[in-house]
C-alpha cells in the first residue's frame, strides 16, 4: 500500500516535472529570440537611422561650403559611414526571420542603393560649383528617396517590436500556464496525499482491530474462532502468526485433556484395586 501511493507520487512528480521543462522551455525560446534577434535589430535600425541623419548633415556641409579642401573631407568622411552603413546592413540580413520583413529590408537595401547614386551625383553638382542645382537636387528627389528609405527604416523597427512585444506575451502566457499547471499539481498531491493517508490508515487500521479482537477471544479461552488470512503482506503474516497459535494451543489443549483423561482413568483402576483389594483382606481376617 505505501508503494502504491509513493508510486502515485513519483508518477505526479515527474508530471509536474515535465510540464514545468516544457514551460521552462518556451520561456528560454521566447527570452532567446528577444535577446539574441530583437533587441539586437532594433539596435542596428537605431544605428543604421543615426548613419542616415549623419550621411545627410555631410551632404548638406558638402553643398553649403564652398572649400574644395573642406568637401574632399567630407566625401572623405561620407566613404567611411557609408562603410560602416554596409556593415550594419550585413549585421542585420541574418536576423531576418519573417517574410514581411525581408521585404522590408529589400526595400530598404534598394533605396539606400539608389540614395547613394543619387548622392554621388549631388556631390559632382556641388564640386563644379553649381550650388544652386545642387541645393535644388538635394532638397528634391533626394530628400524623397531620403525620407521614403527613413519610412522603410521606421517599418523594419516597427515590425522587430511587434515581434518583441509578441514574444513578450508568449512569455507571460508561459510563465501563467506555469503558475496554473503548478497550482494544479500541488492541489493534485494534496489530494491524492489526503487520500492516500486515509486508504492507508483505514487498511491497516481494520485489519489491526481485527487482529486484535481474535487476539482477545483467544486470550479468553475460545478456540473456535476462525481465522481467515486474505493477504501476503505484513498483517496477512500476522494473521498467519495468529492462525497458527491458535492451531497450537487447541492441539496442547486436546493433549493436555487426553493426558487428563488417561490419569483419571489410571485413577479409578488404582480405586478398584484397593476396594478390591480391601474386601479381600477382610474376607481372610473374619476366616481367622
Amino acid at each position: 500500500r505505501l508503494a502504491a501511493a509513493f508510486g502515485m507520487l513519483v508518477v505526479l512528480l515527474l508530471g509536474v516535472a515535465g510540464a514545468a521543462l516544457l514551460q521552462l522551455s518556451t520561456l528560454n525560446a521566447v527570452t532567446k529570440q528577444i535577446t539574441s534577434n530583437n533587441l539586437i535589430s532594433v539596435e542596428l535600425i537605431n544605428k543604421l537611422g543615426a548613419d542616415m541623419i549623419q550621411a545627410r548633415l555631410l551632404e548638406l556641409r558638402h553643398v553649403y561650403n564652398e572649400s574644395p579642401e573642406y568637401k574632399a573631407s567630407i566625401e572623405q568622411q561620407m566613404t567611411k559611414l557609408q562603410g560602416d552603413m554596409d556593415d550594419i546592413k550585413a549585421r542585420y540580413a541574418p536576423l531576418v526571420d519573417s517574410p514581411a520583413e525581408r521585404s522590408a529590408y529589400e526595400t530598404l537595401l534598394a533605396q539606400r542603393k539608389e540614395y547613394v547614386v543619387l548622392m554621388e551625383r549631388l556631390f559632382r553638382l556641388s564640386r563644379s560649383g553649381e550650388s544652386d542645382k545642387a541645393r535644388e537636387f538635394m532638397n528634391g528627389e533626394s530628400l524623397q528617396l531620403y525620407n521614403a528609405s527613413s519610412a522603410t527604416l521606421d517599418t523594419l523597427l516597427e515590425i522587430n517590436t511587434n515581434d518583441a512585444n509578441s514574444e513578450s506575451r508568449k512569455a507571460d502566457a508561459a510563465f501563467s500556464n506555469g503558475v496554473w499547471v503548478m497550482g494544479v499539481a500541488v492541489l493534485l498531491a494534496l489530494a491524492l496525499s489526503v487520500t492516500a493517508g486515509l486508504w492507508i490508515t483505514r487498511s491497516i487500521r481494520t485489519p489491526l482491530q481485527r487482529a486484535v479482537a481474535l487476539a482477545d477471544r483467544v486470550a479468553g479461552g475460545d478456540l473456535s474462532s476462525r481465522i481467515e488470512v486474505h493477504t501476503t503482506d505484513e498483517l496477512g503474516q500476522l494473521f498467519s502468526a495468529l492462525q497458527r497459535m491458535q492451531s497450537s494451543l487447541a492441539e496442547t489443549v486436546r493433549a493436555v485433556r487426553r493426558n487428563s483423561e488417561g490419569v483419571a482413568s489410571a485413577s479409578s483402576q488404582i480405586a478398584n484395586g484397593n476396594a478390591d483389594l480391601s474386601s479381600r483382606t477382610e474376607e481372610q481376617a473374619s476366616s481367622l
